[in-house]
């Protein structure tokens, strides 16, 4: 089956949006702190890598609950940045997911009209 780019955009938001925030991840090692530290930072730290993927892989096969969870994930993400005082921490967070999940839910109502349209 094709794919179009309402199936990859999102995606690679998401995909865009998990190296980002691996990115993050990687600092821990230029600390001077014994390696199991080191590795117990970087897991902490790749936490919401591991959300990330999570949605990409749901979104394979359930693209609204994908969406919905972007969403969710946005209002946490939000509700653990809070304190930044930046607003552009809010934008480079909050917009990705935003965008994806909004556009995760639109390509499951598409879907869903084009197959009432058909019958």
């Amino acid at each position: 089956m094709k794919r179009g780019l309402m199936f990859w955009i999102p995606r690679g938001i998401l995909m865009l949006l998990g190296l980002f925030t691996m990115l993050f991840s990687l600092d821990v090692f230029g600390s001077k702190a014994p390696i199991g530290v080191m590795l117990l930072g970087f897991l902490i730290h790749i936490i919401p890598l591991i959300f990330i993927l999570v949605l990409l892989w749901i979104s394979l096969s359930q693209p609204v609950v994908s969406g919905i969870f972007s969403l969710l994930m946005m209002l946490g993400f939000a509700y653990i940045i809070r304190s930044s005082g930046n607003w552009w921490v809010y934008v480079l967070f909050m917009l990705p997911l935003l965008i994806a999940g909004s556009m995760l839910i639109f390509e499951h109502i598409t879907a869903r009209k084009s197959i009432d349209e058909e019958t």
